[in-house]
């Protein structure tokens, strides 16, 4: 900060005698008058005024200086408050960016993964479908090399045969029936098994896969093992509000 010299003018002893020197001189080569001596003495009184007009002006002018380097401090201050703000920014854009990177690079992997659990789910069904047609030609086979037998023999040859096979087999109540129940890899099938399908048994098998959804929320596959089914009972079965599908030796 600069520091102001306050400037005063004092009227040493020797000045003054130097002025009354003058003022005589002048009185006595010029013959001044009274109105000149006045005169004078107020040239004197206004240099005197525009002294402390000018040390006042200072004064200020010293005020003025010291409050703008305050304001200057101040605003060097913001300055490097803004500056580290800006230090703390750019290292929170940089953390965001590599944080964005690593998300990117987990969706890579999780899209990565969802492929192969898609191929999996893919081969799973291929399986299941194939195992379904392998019991499909197995009932056909049995049921074309025994023909024509009672629906107790059929049924209990059809368990042995999918128990053999590693599908599960139960009975359980649906619908105010008895059904065969048979589950391979998380799949779920009502299994009919009769000597001969009539067109009121389509209604039994959709109201019996209902109940068995609404109370295990598992939505089952109706499969039918006959003997024998009528066109007419095939023709219903193709309208039905649920698929059935069908293991028959007149398929």
């Amino acid at each position: 900060m600069n520091k102001t010299t306050r400037t005063s003018i004092t009227i040493t002893p020797a000045v003054r005698k130097k002025i009354v020197e003058i003022i005589d001189e002048r009185i006595r080569d010029v013959h001044v008058t009274r109105e000149d001596f006045s005169e004078l003495k107020s040239i004197v009184q206004d240099l005197a005024t525009a002294q402390k007009r000018t040390e006042s002006r200072i004064e200020e002018l010293a005020s003025a200086q010291q409050r703008t380097e305050s304001r200057i401090e101040e605003l060097a201050s913001a300055q490097q408050r803004t500056e580290s703000r800006i230090e703390e920014l750019a290292s929170a854009q940089q953390r965001t960016e590599s944080r964005i990177e690593e998300l990117a690079s987990s969706q890579t992997r999780t899209e990565s993964r969802l492929e192969e659990l898609a191929i999996a789910q893919k081969r799973t069904e291929h399986t299941i479908e194939r195992g379904f047609k392998d019991l499909r030609d197995s009932i056909s086979a049995l049921g074309s090399r025994w023909g024509i037998m009672a629906e107790d023999t059929f049924r209990n040859a059809i368990t042995g045969l999918l128990e053999g096979t590693g599908y599960s087999v139960s009975r359980g109540t649906y619908g105010d029936r008895e059904v065969d129940i048979v589950v391979k890899n998380g799949e779920h099938l009502l299994f009919e098994i009769t000597s001969s399908m009539k067109k009121s048994d389509i209604a039994r098998y959709v109201r019996s896969a209902d109940d068995y959804q609404d109370r295990t929320g598992i939505s089952p596959r109706i499969m039918v093992a006959a003997i024998y089914i009528p066109p007419t009972v095939m023709r219903e079965i193709a309208d039905a509000p649920r698929t059935i599908e069908i293991f028959s030796i007149e398929e």
